[in-house]
């Protein structure tokens, strides 16, 4: 009898007797283990599973926030790229401009035939060319020898303001107040001076480069010498 359990249960019908054997008690606590493990594993997948929520939430939260720096990166990148696209076609705009006054400059020093060249060669070539060609003006008069002044008589067919005959006159006369300096218009060397108080007055003769002279009458007086650069 020690190997049995019996179990009696009472009730209006009367009483009932159960008995338990050994192997059956040894079932019944395999099966409480076995009830108990799953138990215990469950709480632990459940455990698991919020844990595992949790830390989803947290990256769930932090690729938000990353979703968000990174639209404000791609807008400030978008209006980066406007900002760049604008300077670039205002850049184009100026160097199709300057292209054009290029062709232009290339036309008016009769440098058609470098057109195909390339732009950098094309600048560097029209630079040589108008410098040379600057210089070149600098040695042959194109101006008034005096500055702010008032052509009283040109070139040409006039009446002459002393006897009133029409003639040609071959020169320019300039009105300007009286102590107004006088230069050459050109780069030159005073050829001839002379003092004369009769007829055109004072004269000076300077020679310029490229068989070009100039003559300058009736001004009150002489500060340079003949075979000085003026």
């Amino acid at each position: 009898m020690k190997d049995h359990i019996t179990i009696s249960i009472s009730s209006i019908h009367g009483s009932k007797h159960f008995s338990l054997g050994k192997r059956t008690r040894h079932t019944v606590k395999f099966i409480s283990g076995v009830i108990f493990l799953c138990i215990l594993i469950t709480a632990a997948i459940i455990y698991y599973l919020v844990n595992d929520a949790e830390f989803s939430k947290l990256k769930l939260r932090e690729l938000e926030d990353k979703s968000l720096s990174l639209s404000k990166e791609i807008k400030s990148l978008t209006a980066l790229k406007i900002n760049l696209e604008q300077d670039l076609s205002e850049r184009e705009e100026r160097m199709q401009l300057v292209s054009d006054r290029l062709d232009d400059l290339e036309k008016l020093l009769g440098m058609e035939n470098l057109v195909e060249e390339r732009f950098e060669s094309r600048l560097n070539v029209a630079t040589i060319n108008s410098s040379i060609r600057v210089a070149m003006l600098t040695h042959i008069p194109s101006g008034p020898p005096v500055k702010h002044a008032r052509t009283s008589s040109g070139y040409g067919e006039r009446k002459h303001p002393v006897t009133g005959i029409a003639a040609f006159h071959r020169g320019q006369d300039f009105a300007v107040n009286v102590g107004t300096p006088i230069y050459a218009p050109a780069d030159g060397a005073i050829e001839s001076v002379r003092p004369s108080s009769k007829g055109s007055g004072n004269y000076i003769r300077i020679l310029h480069a490229y068989g070009f002279s100039s003559l300058i009458f009736s001004f009150k007086q002489i500060r340079r010498q003949p075979r000085r650069f003026c």
